[in-house]
Protein backbone atom coordinates (compact mmCIF):
# COMPACT_ATOMS: atom_id res chain seq x y z
CA UNK A 1 0.00 0.00 0.00
CA UNK A 2 2.90 2.68 1.22
CA UNK A 3 4.74 1.84 -2.11
CA UNK A 4 2.78 2.42 -4.21
CA UNK A 5 1.21 5.80 -2.98
CA UNK A 6 4.71 6.56 -2.72
CA UNK A 7 4.34 5.57 -6.59
CA UNK A 8 1.47 7.59 -6.90
CA UNK A 9 3.09 11.20 -5.26
CA UNK A 10 5.89 10.30 -7.45
CA UNK A 11 4.09 10.39 -10.82
CA UNK A 12 2.03 13.34 -9.50
CA UNK A 13 5.11 15.39 -8.60
CA UNK A 14 6.67 14.53 -12.11
CA UNK A 15 9.46 12.50 -10.84
CA UNK A 16 9.04 9.29 -12.39
CA UNK A 17 8.58 11.09 -16.19
CA UNK A 18 5.82 8.56 -17.48
CA UNK A 19 3.02 9.52 -19.38
CA UNK A 20 -0.20 7.14 -18.41
CA UNK A 21 -1.37 4.75 -20.83
CA UNK A 22 1.70 5.43 -22.99
CA UNK A 23 2.76 1.02 -23.14
CA UNK A 24 -0.47 0.70 -24.22
CA UNK A 25 -0.34 -0.56 -27.80
CA UNK A 26 -4.04 -1.24 -29.08
CA UNK A 27 -7.89 -0.77 -27.78
CA UNK A 28 -10.30 -3.09 -27.86
CA UNK A 29 -13.41 -1.33 -30.10
CA UNK A 30 -16.33 -3.27 -30.27
CA UNK A 31 -17.83 -6.21 -27.85
CA UNK A 32 -20.44 -8.73 -29.86
CA UNK A 33 -22.36 -11.74 -28.23
CA UNK A 34 -24.33 -14.81 -30.13
CA UNK A 35 -26.24 -17.31 -29.25
CA UNK A 36 -26.47 -20.70 -30.40
CA UNK A 37 -28.72 -23.24 -28.75
CA UNK A 38 -26.82 -24.18 -25.92
CA UNK A 39 -23.58 -22.18 -27.14
CA UNK A 40 -22.43 -18.77 -27.00
CA UNK A 41 -19.99 -16.57 -28.83
CA UNK A 42 -17.95 -13.58 -27.67
CA UNK A 43 -16.42 -11.61 -29.40
CA UNK A 44 -13.80 -9.00 -28.84
CA UNK A 45 -13.24 -6.35 -31.87
CA UNK A 46 -9.32 -5.14 -31.63
CA UNK A 47 -7.37 -2.24 -33.49
CA UNK A 48 -4.63 -5.18 -34.53
CA UNK A 49 -3.13 -8.23 -33.71
CA UNK A 50 -2.79 -9.04 -29.54
CA UNK A 51 -1.92 -12.11 -27.62
CA UNK A 52 -4.13 -13.22 -25.40
CA UNK A 53 -5.10 -15.99 -22.36
CA UNK A 54 -8.38 -17.15 -21.48
CA UNK A 55 -9.15 -19.82 -18.37
CA UNK A 56 -12.05 -20.41 -16.32
CA UNK A 57 -12.70 -19.92 -12.16
CA UNK A 58 -15.38 -21.06 -10.12
CA UNK A 59 -17.12 -19.84 -7.06
CA UNK A 60 -18.82 -17.94 -8.94
CA UNK A 61 -18.32 -19.13 -11.90
CA UNK A 62 -17.00 -17.05 -14.53
CA UNK A 63 -14.30 -16.74 -17.79
CA UNK A 64 -11.66 -15.01 -17.69
CA UNK A 65 -9.50 -13.09 -20.86
CA UNK A 66 -6.47 -11.16 -20.38
CA UNK A 67 -5.01 -9.15 -23.33
CA UNK A 68 -1.41 -7.27 -22.49
CA UNK A 69 -1.01 -4.16 -22.93
CA UNK A 70 -4.49 -3.25 -23.73
CA UNK A 71 -6.89 -0.27 -23.46
CA UNK A 72 -10.77 -0.26 -23.31
CA UNK A 73 -12.03 1.84 -26.20
CA UNK A 74 -15.63 0.14 -27.19
CA UNK A 75 -19.05 2.07 -27.15
CA UNK A 76 -20.55 3.07 -23.44
CA UNK A 77 -23.49 1.35 -24.80
CA UNK A 78 -22.48 -1.84 -24.25
CA UNK A 79 -24.86 -4.80 -25.64
CA UNK A 80 -26.46 -7.30 -23.08
CA UNK A 81 -25.34 -10.55 -22.71
CA UNK A 82 -27.07 -13.48 -23.57
CA UNK A 83 -27.03 -17.31 -23.30
CA UNK A 84 -24.08 -18.62 -21.20
CA UNK A 85 -23.30 -15.17 -20.02
CA UNK A 86 -25.29 -13.12 -17.57
CA UNK A 87 -23.03 -9.85 -17.41
CA UNK A 88 -19.85 -8.80 -17.82
CA UNK A 89 -16.92 -6.22 -17.07
CA UNK A 90 -13.70 -5.13 -17.76
CA UNK A 91 -10.76 -3.35 -16.13
CA UNK A 92 -6.40 -3.11 -15.84
CA UNK A 93 -4.76 -5.97 -14.54
CA UNK A 94 -1.50 -5.65 -12.49
CA UNK A 95 -1.06 -2.18 -15.07
CA UNK A 96 0.00 -4.26 -18.15
CA UNK A 97 -3.07 -6.08 -19.45
CA UNK A 98 -7.04 -5.66 -19.83
CA UNK A 99 -8.98 -8.11 -17.67
CA UNK A 100 -12.40 -8.76 -18.85
CA UNK A 101 -14.15 -10.72 -16.83
CA UNK A 102 -17.54 -13.05 -18.24
CA UNK A 103 -20.11 -14.07 -15.27
CA UNK A 104 -21.49 -17.03 -16.27
CA UNK A 105 -25.45 -18.08 -15.99
CA UNK A 106 -24.35 -21.58 -15.47
CA UNK A 107 -21.51 -24.16 -15.69
CA UNK A 108 -20.08 -23.40 -19.16
CA UNK A 109 -16.73 -25.07 -20.94
CA UNK A 110 -14.40 -23.17 -23.55
CA UNK A 111 -14.87 -25.13 -26.76
CA UNK A 112 -12.07 -22.72 -28.66
CA UNK A 113 -10.74 -19.53 -27.90
CA UNK A 114 -8.66 -17.88 -31.21
CA UNK A 115 -7.60 -14.99 -33.13
CA UNK A 116 -8.77 -13.81 -36.44
CA UNK A 117 -6.16 -11.88 -37.62
CA UNK A 118 -6.55 -8.16 -39.24
CA UNK A 119 -5.59 -9.12 -42.70
CA UNK A 120 -8.76 -11.46 -42.99
CA UNK A 121 -10.43 -8.34 -42.43
CA UNK A 122 -10.56 -4.05 -41.20
CA UNK A 123 -10.20 -5.54 -37.66
CA UNK A 124 -8.70 -8.11 -35.30
CA UNK A 125 -11.55 -10.40 -33.35
CA UNK A 126 -10.35 -12.21 -30.32
CA UNK A 127 -13.22 -15.37 -30.75
CA UNK A 128 -14.70 -17.14 -27.65
CA UNK A 129 -16.63 -20.10 -27.95
CA UNK A 130 -18.30 -21.40 -24.92
CA UNK A 131 -20.87 -24.37 -24.53
CA UNK A 132 -23.12 -25.11 -21.30
CA UNK A 133 -21.17 -28.56 -19.55
CA UNK A 134 -21.93 -30.53 -16.27
CA UNK A 135 -20.56 -29.12 -13.21
CA UNK A 136 -17.64 -32.03 -13.04
CA UNK A 137 -16.83 -31.41 -16.54
CA UNK A 138 -16.70 -27.49 -15.93
CA UNK A 139 -14.76 -28.02 -12.36
CA UNK A 140 -11.80 -30.31 -14.99
CA UNK A 141 -11.62 -27.59 -17.16
CA UNK A 142 -10.01 -25.07 -14.41
CA UNK A 143 -6.66 -26.07 -15.15
CA UNK A 144 -6.72 -25.62 -18.95
CA UNK A 145 -5.33 -22.53 -19.99
CA UNK A 146 -6.25 -20.94 -23.68
CA UNK A 147 -4.04 -18.69 -25.80
CA UNK A 148 -0.87 -17.54 -26.69
CA UNK A 149 0.05 -15.19 -23.79
CA UNK A 150 2.31 -16.31 -20.61
CA UNK A 151 0.47 -14.68 -17.06
CA UNK A 152 1.19 -11.24 -16.63
CA UNK A 153 4.52 -11.06 -14.58
CA UNK A 154 6.47 -14.02 -15.57
CA UNK A 155 9.15 -14.70 -18.21
CA UNK A 156 7.83 -17.87 -19.74
CA UNK A 157 8.07 -17.42 -23.20
CA UNK A 158 5.12 -16.60 -25.93
CA UNK A 159 3.88 -17.86 -29.14
CA UNK A 160 2.99 -15.52 -31.94
CA UNK A 161 -0.75 -15.03 -32.50
CA UNK A 162 -1.54 -17.66 -35.47
CA UNK A 163 -2.87 -16.48 -38.37
CA UNK A 164 -5.02 -19.33 -38.79
CA UNK A 165 -8.70 -19.42 -36.81
CA UNK A 166 -7.54 -22.42 -34.75
CA UNK A 167 -7.24 -22.59 -31.03
CA UNK A 168 -4.08 -22.69 -29.44
CA UNK A 169 -4.26 -24.83 -26.52
CA UNK A 170 -1.58 -24.43 -23.29
CA UNK A 171 -2.17 -27.21 -20.00
CA UNK A 172 -1.32 -25.31 -16.87
CA UNK A 173 -2.45 -25.36 -13.13
CA UNK A 174 -5.24 -22.65 -12.28
CA UNK A 175 -4.01 -19.42 -12.34
CA UNK A 176 -2.33 -18.81 -8.75
CA UNK A 177 -3.16 -15.07 -8.11
CA UNK A 178 -5.20 -15.91 -5.17
CA UNK A 179 -2.67 -17.25 -3.82
CA UNK A 180 -0.48 -14.28 -3.21
CA UNK A 181 -3.34 -12.84 -1.33
CA UNK A 182 -3.16 -13.28 2.61
CA UNK A 183 -6.01 -12.81 4.42
CA UNK A 184 -6.44 -12.37 8.26
CA UNK A 185 -9.42 -13.90 10.44
CA UNK A 186 -9.52 -12.50 14.32
CA UNK A 187 -11.72 -14.47 16.15
CA UNK A 188 -12.65 -11.97 18.76
CA UNK A 189 -12.18 -12.26 22.13
CA UNK A 190 -10.97 -15.13 24.43
CA UNK A 191 -9.06 -16.56 26.98
CA UNK A 192 -10.06 -14.61 30.08
CA UNK A 193 -12.29 -12.19 28.09
CA UNK A 194 -14.99 -14.14 27.49
CA UNK A 195 -17.37 -11.56 25.73
CA UNK A 196 -21.57 -11.93 24.63
CA UNK A 197 -22.66 -14.93 27.14
CA UNK A 198 -25.55 -16.50 25.54
CA UNK A 199 -28.48 -17.58 27.59
CA UNK A 200 -27.81 -20.91 27.57
CA UNK A 201 -24.12 -20.29 28.41
CA UNK A 202 -22.52 -20.22 25.01
CA UNK A 203 -19.60 -17.99 24.67
CA UNK A 204 -18.77 -15.56 22.24
CA UNK A 205 -14.81 -16.37 22.23
CA UNK A 206 -16.22 -20.17 21.35
CA UNK A 207 -18.97 -19.04 18.89
CA UNK A 208 -16.22 -16.72 17.16
CA UNK A 209 -13.52 -19.28 17.20
CA UNK A 210 -15.76 -22.17 15.78
CA UNK A 211 -16.81 -19.93 12.89
CA UNK A 212 -13.96 -18.63 12.22
CA UNK A 213 -11.64 -21.99 11.64
CA UNK A 214 -14.47 -22.84 9.22
CA UNK A 215 -13.92 -19.50 7.26
CA UNK A 216 -10.85 -20.22 6.95
CA UNK A 217 -11.23 -23.51 5.17
CA UNK A 218 -13.57 -22.05 2.55
CA UNK A 219 -11.12 -19.47 1.77
CA UNK A 220 -8.38 -21.90 1.27
CA UNK A 221 -10.54 -23.90 -0.91
CA UNK A 222 -10.49 -21.00 -3.38
CA UNK A 223 -6.75 -20.72 -2.76
CA UNK A 224 -6.32 -18.17 -0.32
CA UNK A 225 -3.42 -17.72 2.40
CA UNK A 226 -5.34 -17.53 5.56
CA UNK A 227 -4.05 -17.34 9.08
CA UNK A 228 -6.10 -16.85 12.32
CA UNK A 229 -5.15 -14.54 15.02
CA UNK A 230 -5.71 -17.44 18.08
CA UNK A 231 -5.99 -20.89 17.06
CA UNK A 232 -7.11 -21.55 20.71
CA UNK A 233 -9.12 -20.04 23.63
CA UNK A 234 -6.24 -17.60 24.93
CA UNK A 235 -6.81 -13.83 25.56
CA UNK A 236 -4.61 -11.49 22.63
CA UNK A 237 -4.72 -7.69 22.95
CA UNK A 238 -6.25 -5.53 20.39
CA UNK A 239 -3.03 -3.79 19.27
CA UNK A 240 -1.61 -7.44 18.85
CA UNK A 241 -3.93 -8.84 16.58
CA UNK A 242 -3.87 -5.74 14.23
CA UNK A 243 0.17 -6.42 14.46
CA UNK A 244 -0.17 -10.30 13.80
CA UNK A 245 -2.24 -9.27 10.71
CA UNK A 246 0.67 -6.97 9.60
CA UNK A 247 3.45 -8.91 10.31
CA UNK A 248 1.82 -11.51 7.84
CA UNK A 249 1.44 -9.27 5.15
CA UNK A 250 -2.55 -9.46 5.01
CA UNK A 251 -4.30 -7.81 1.97
CA UNK A 252 -7.27 -8.27 4.44
CA UNK A 253 -8.51 -8.02 7.91
CA UNK A 254 -11.95 -9.95 9.32
CA UNK A 255 -12.68 -9.93 12.66
CA UNK A 256 -15.45 -11.81 13.95
CA UNK A 257 -18.17 -11.37 16.56
CA UNK A 258 -21.10 -12.23 17.97
CA UNK A 259 -22.75 -9.69 20.15
CA UNK A 260 -25.38 -8.87 23.09
CA UNK A 261 -28.18 -6.50 23.73
CA UNK A 262 -30.31 -5.65 25.97
CA UNK A 263 -33.55 -5.80 23.40
CA UNK A 264 -33.78 -9.49 23.24
CA UNK A 265 -35.87 -10.02 20.26
CA UNK A 266 -33.76 -8.20 17.83
CA UNK A 267 -31.59 -10.22 15.48
CA UNK A 268 -29.18 -10.43 12.44
CA UNK A 269 -25.80 -9.71 11.22
CA UNK A 270 -24.17 -6.34 10.51
CA UNK A 271 -20.76 -5.21 8.97
CA UNK A 272 -18.67 -2.84 10.80
CA UNK A 273 -15.84 -0.41 9.32
CA UNK A 274 -13.99 2.37 10.67
CA UNK A 275 -15.00 5.48 11.20
CA UNK A 276 -14.22 8.32 13.55
CA UNK A 277 -18.22 9.43 13.98
CA UNK A 278 -20.37 6.36 14.82
CA UNK A 279 -23.04 5.85 11.88
CA UNK A 280 -25.87 5.34 15.26
CA UNK A 281 -25.79 5.09 19.45
CA UNK A 282 -25.75 1.40 19.12
CA UNK A 283 -22.31 1.64 17.26
CA UNK A 284 -21.01 3.89 19.11
CA UNK A 285 -21.81 1.56 22.24
CA UNK A 286 -20.48 -1.54 20.87
CA UNK A 287 -17.53 0.20 19.62
CA UNK A 288 -16.99 1.60 23.26
CA UNK A 289 -17.25 -2.22 24.60
CA UNK A 290 -14.69 -3.51 22.42
CA UNK A 291 -12.39 -1.07 22.22
CA UNK A 292 -9.44 -1.83 25.14
CA UNK A 293 -6.43 -0.70 23.65
CA UNK A 294 -5.06 1.35 20.58
CA UNK A 295 -4.55 -0.63 17.98
CA UNK A 296 -2.94 1.31 15.71
CA UNK A 297 0.32 -0.33 14.23
CA UNK A 298 3.92 0.82 14.43
CA UNK A 299 4.84 2.26 10.85
CA UNK A 300 8.29 2.64 10.17
CA UNK A 301 8.19 6.20 8.27
CA UNK A 302 11.59 7.23 10.38
CA UNK A 303 12.99 8.18 6.88
CA UNK A 304 10.44 10.64 5.41
CA UNK A 305 10.05 14.28 6.66
CA UNK A 306 7.43 14.41 8.50
CA UNK A 307 4.77 16.39 6.11
CA UNK A 308 5.72 13.73 3.76
CA UNK A 309 4.45 11.36 6.11
CA UNK A 310 1.04 12.46 7.35
CA UNK A 311 0.46 12.83 3.69
CA UNK A 312 1.21 9.22 3.45
CA UNK A 313 -0.80 8.08 6.16
CA UNK A 314 -3.72 9.93 5.23
CA UNK A 315 -4.08 8.90 1.96
CA UNK A 316 -3.31 5.29 2.78
CA UNK A 317 -6.32 6.00 5.39
CA UNK A 318 -8.70 7.19 3.23
CA UNK A 319 -8.21 4.70 0.56
CA UNK A 320 -8.13 1.70 3.52
CA UNK A 321 -11.36 2.86 4.37
CA UNK A 322 -12.78 3.20 1.36
CA UNK A 323 -12.15 -0.52 0.58
CA UNK A 324 -13.28 -1.83 3.74
CA UNK A 325 -16.43 -0.29 2.85
CA UNK A 326 -16.66 -2.02 -0.98
CA UNK A 327 -15.66 -5.01 1.05
CA UNK A 328 -18.49 -4.73 3.51
CA UNK A 329 -20.94 -4.39 0.65
CA UNK A 330 -20.23 -7.37 -1.05
CA UNK A 331 -20.60 -8.99 2.32
CA UNK A 332 -23.86 -7.90 3.14
CA UNK A 333 -25.27 -9.06 -0.46
CA UNK A 334 -23.41 -12.52 -0.18
CA UNK A 335 -24.89 -12.86 3.87
CA UNK A 336 -28.74 -11.67 1.84
CA UNK A 337 -28.06 -13.90 -0.86
CA UNK A 338 -27.21 -17.30 0.93
CA UNK A 339 -30.28 -16.54 4.11
CA UNK A 340 -28.74 -15.26 6.26
CA UNK A 341 -30.59 -12.68 8.78
CA UNK A 342 -29.29 -9.33 8.53
CA UNK A 343 -30.18 -6.23 10.63
CA UNK A 344 -32.52 -3.49 8.82
CA UNK A 345 -29.08 -1.29 8.37
CA UNK A 346 -26.66 -4.10 8.22
CA UNK A 347 -23.52 -1.58 7.28
CA UNK A 348 -22.65 0.49 9.87
CA UNK A 349 -19.45 2.33 11.13
CA UNK A 350 -17.81 2.88 14.16
CA UNK A 351 -14.28 3.99 15.76
CA UNK A 352 -13.15 -0.18 16.41
CA UNK A 353 -9.57 0.10 17.64
CA UNK A 354 -9.27 -3.30 15.94
CA UNK A 355 -9.82 -1.65 12.63
CA UNK A 356 -7.30 1.00 12.79
CA UNK A 357 -4.46 -0.24 10.56
CA UNK A 358 -3.90 2.48 7.55
CA UNK A 359 -2.56 -0.20 5.32
CA UNK A 360 -5.08 -3.27 4.93
CA UNK A 361 -9.16 -3.39 4.92
CA UNK A 362 -10.40 -4.50 7.59
CA UNK A 363 -13.99 -5.31 8.79
CA UNK A 364 -15.44 -6.27 11.92
CA UNK A 365 -18.80 -9.02 11.00
CA UNK A 366 -21.40 -8.87 13.86
CA UNK A 367 -22.27 -12.67 13.30
CA UNK A 368 -25.54 -12.25 15.39
CA UNK A 369 -26.98 -11.46 18.65
CA UNK A 370 -26.40 -14.02 21.84
CA UNK A 371 -29.03 -12.43 23.72
CA UNK A 372 -31.46 -13.89 21.11
CA UNK A 373 -32.17 -17.38 22.03
CA UNK A 374 -33.21 -18.21 18.48
CA UNK A 375 -29.75 -16.38 17.23
CA UNK A 376 -27.98 -18.05 19.55
CA UNK A 377 -29.43 -21.53 18.79
CA UNK A 378 -28.39 -20.82 15.42
CA UNK A 379 -24.78 -19.80 16.10
CA UNK A 380 -23.82 -22.65 17.75
CA UNK A 381 -25.25 -25.92 15.13
CA UNK A 382 -22.54 -26.76 12.44
CA UNK A 383 -24.98 -26.72 9.83
CA UNK A 384 -25.83 -22.80 10.12
CA UNK A 385 -22.10 -22.14 11.00
CA UNK A 386 -21.28 -23.59 7.59
CA UNK A 387 -24.03 -21.70 5.84
CA UNK A 388 -22.31 -18.39 7.47
CA UNK A 389 -18.84 -18.81 6.62
CA UNK A 390 -19.89 -20.09 3.17
CA UNK A 391 -21.76 -16.95 2.30
CA UNK A 392 -18.56 -14.43 4.05
CA UNK A 393 -16.18 -16.47 1.69
CA UNK A 394 -18.33 -15.67 -1.24
CA UNK A 395 -18.96 -12.43 -0.55
CA UNK A 396 -14.55 -12.14 0.14
CA UNK A 397 -13.95 -13.35 -3.06
CA UNK A 398 -16.11 -11.66 -4.70
CA UNK A 399 -14.52 -8.35 -3.11
CA UNK A 400 -11.17 -9.33 -3.92
CA UNK A 401 -11.88 -10.39 -7.35
CA UNK A 402 -13.22 -6.80 -8.34
CA UNK A 403 -10.24 -5.65 -6.27
CA UNK A 404 -8.14 -7.67 -8.70
CA UNK A 405 -9.73 -6.25 -11.68
CA UNK A 406 -9.15 -2.27 -11.02
CA UNK A 407 -5.58 -3.53 -10.50
CA UNK A 408 -5.51 -2.22 -6.53
CA UNK A 409 -3.18 -4.73 -5.35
Amino acid sequence: MFKQILAVLALLLGVAGLVPGQAYGFSVENVRFGKFENNTRFVLELSQDSEFRIFSLEAPNRIVIDIPNGTWNAPDEKPDPTGLVKSYRYGAFKSESLRVVLDLSQPACIQSAFLLPRNMSDVSRLVLDMQGCSVNNFHQSLNKIFGTSSEPGTTQSVATPSSTAKPVITMSDEPKGKKQTVIVIDPGHGGSDPGAIAKNGAYEKHVTLAIAKKLRNQLQKKNYTVYLTRENDRFIKLRDRTKFARKKGADLFISLHADSIQKRDVQGASIYTLSDKASDKESAMLAERENKADALSDIDLSHEEEDVADILIDLAMRDTMNQSKTMADNLADSLKANRVRLLERPLRSAGFAVLKAPDMPAILIEMGYLSSEKEARMLNQADYQNRLSEAMATGIDRYLEKRELADIF
